[in-house]
């Protein structure tokens, strides 16, 4: 068992991007090539900041609101989005965060449970730990479509937990947005940040350590 400032760590819920890999490049040209594709004109800086870290089942309908009850419409506006991040993602992956291949090893050594809960479409968590070829650490997975609502909803940490058979405050959530940040203290659970998304400043009321990357942490945990 490990200890976190008072907390007693049993096991790991990890999210996705920013934190297995820094994909906010293939994520932002994705997303720029869904906007020309459907005729959209965004502020990319300000579309990023906002939205980042959130569910297509939350983005979509802000830019059609007329169609919020099309779901064949909407599923494929999300999936214009998404072949094309998963495409650049297979193309050119920017490999796992410093420090992360190493971190998992001991926590598998250590026989700490872990799994990935994230807000991204199902095949998109499945095409990352395949890309970085990290299936033996995360057998398991809760992504945005097996909850109705995304981060900073508590639902995708709370149902993580629940498959690890674990009590949520004795899960500990790594994160690197505001919204999954928020979500792991509306779960109950303690989280560290990796600023990959923000200064520590921004990030440290939310979280028990912040770190830019797992070396750091595997220091401050594995003590």
């Amino acid at each position: 068992m490990i200890n976190l400032n008072g907390h007693e760590i049993r096991g790991f819920i990890f999210d996705m991007d920013g934190v297995l890999l820094d994909s906010q490049h293939q994520h932002r040209e994705s997303w720029v090539y869904w906007a020309r594709e459907a005729e959209i004109d965004v502020a990319m800086d300000e579309f990023m900041a906002t939205y980042f870290g959130k569910s297509l089942g939350e983005i979509l309908p802000v830019f059609f609101p007329d169609r919020v009850d099309d779901a064949e419409f909407l599923h494929e506006m999300g999936e214009l989005k998404e072949r094309e991040y998963r495409r650049m993602l297979r193309a050119n992956s920017p490999g796992p965060i410093h420090g992360l291949p190493e971190f998992l090893a001991k926590a598998k050594s250590l026989g700490v449970p872990m799994i990935v809960g994230s807000s991204g479409p199902n095949e998109n968590v499945q095409t990352t730990i395949e890309v970085l070829r990290f299936q033996e650490y995360f057998p398991q997975w809760v992504s945005g479509d097996h909850v109705e609502r995304g981060k900073p909803d508590p639902a995708i940490f709370l149902k993580c937990a629940e498959l690890l058979a674990l009590a949520p405050e004795h899960c500990l959530v790594f994160e690197d947005s505001l919204p999954g940040l928020e979500a792991a203290k509306n779960a109950g659970s303690p989280a560290i940040a990796l600023t990959t998304m923000h200064e520590p400043a921004e990030v440290m009321s939310l979280a028990e350590f912040v770190a830019p990357e797992f070396a750091s942490i595997a220091q401050h945990l594995y003590q």
